[in-house]
């Protein structure tokens, strides 16, 4: 596999390879956090902290259901 492939996009648009998807040695959460990042414009900086707060809240709010 390459590197990222980036393509012209219309606004809250991501064209994203189904590969990732399929691969069966990345878990559900590695894969949702791969198209997370997928999704972030050119030149958007990833904080650790900031997916870490986001893995919080997900847990926290699975808890309450």
């Amino acid at each position: 596999m390459g590197g990222i492939i980036r393509i012209e996009k219309s606004k809250n648009y991501t064209h994203i390879s189904n590969i990732p998807a399929n691969d069966k040695e990345l878990s559900w959460e590695a894969r949702g956090v791969l198209y997370y990042l997928l999704t972030k414009p050119d030149g958007w900086e990833c904080r650790n902290q900031d997916l870490i707060n986001k893995r919080n809240k997900q847990i926290d709010r699975n808890a309450d259901n």
